[in-house]
């Protein structure tokens, strides 16, 4: 989806929030409880041309974990975009009972 930013309302909102600063917060939670790195499953959509698998195996190597990972087939790099419905279903099914990790800003 190529003008997919283009087309969200809320572009602006997620890059005035996902910036350095939060990124530093994220970094810093990680550094204090390596815990927080447990329990992560990472999608990817099999026809995204923003990013590929090679970003998470040099994530994970700086990180010292592994992570399990799935592949949608209809999905490219904006999955609630690209399937809607079935990325809905997806994370409706995946979602777990108890307290979620927060990190506040």
């Amino acid at each position: 989806m190529i003008d997919g930013y283009a087309r969200c309302a809320a572009t602006a909102d997620l890059f005035r929030w996902c910036a350095p600063p939060w990124l530093r917060e994220v970094e810093s939670a990680v550094a204090r409880d390596r815990d927080t790195l447990h329990g992560i499953e990472v999608w990817w959509g099999a026809h995204d041309r923003v990013v590929d698998p090679s970003e998470l195996r040099w994530t994970e190597r700086a990180l010292g974990v592994r992570w399990p990972e799935r592949t949608f087939a209809a999905w490219g790099h904006y999955p609630m975009i690209d399937d809607a419905e079935g990325w809905v279903r997806a994370a409706a099914a995946t979602i777990r009972a108890g307290p979620a990790v927060r990190i506040d800003r």
